[in-house]
């Protein structure tokens, strides 16, 4: 019995379909919105290509270094943290210490003990420990605490103390 090899074929005749028609105007609006968006999505794509190119080639590197403005120093001038108050703790006479929140430092939350020596905020009139406060306006203006501005203030004391 001798078999000879068959030559395979692919079976397409029921995958084709002849008469397909979209049935539905629904999915013919769906589709109509999802290609509109996409070829939108690339011309604004190609549009900001464009004028990047053109920024890049029309206008010079310095244009915006040269417009800004030089940075200024974030916090006080050393001068002006130096001329603000300094008293020393003394549990028996500070007043309105009887809560805890009173007698430690908010900003390195260390408990004042007698004899720390602290520093005055002119406007607000909270106190702080020297060294804390000091760091703090070297980076900020205002009280670490109800954010008050010490410019003001500060200010008038620098001008006095010239």
């Amino acid at each position: 019995m001798s078999t000879q090899p068959q030559n395979f074929q692919w079976q397409t005749t029921g995958l084709i379909d002849k008469n397909f028609t979209i049935k539905s105007s629904l999915t013919l609006y769906i589709i109509v919105v999802i290609a509109a968006g996409f070829f939108l999505a690339i011309f604004f794509f190609f549009l900001e290509w464009i004028c990047q190119r053109f920024l890049r080639r029309h206008l010079p590197s310095t244009t915006l270094s040269t417009t800004t403005f030089p940075p200024q120093p974030p916090g006080l001038h050393p001068t002006i943290i130096q001329a603000l108050p300094t008293t020393f703790y003394d549990s028996s006479t500070v007043p309105g210490s009887s809560s805890s929140a009173d007698a430690e430092c908010s900003i390195c939350l260390a408990v004042y003990e007698d004899g720390d020596k602290l520093k005055i905020l002119p406007k607000c009139h909270h106190f702080f420990h020297e060294e804390c406060v000091d760091r703090w306006l070297h980076s900020w203006t205002a009280c670490p605490l109800c954010r008050a501005s010490l410019l003001d203030s500060s200010s008038a004391a620098a001008t006095t103390s010239d």
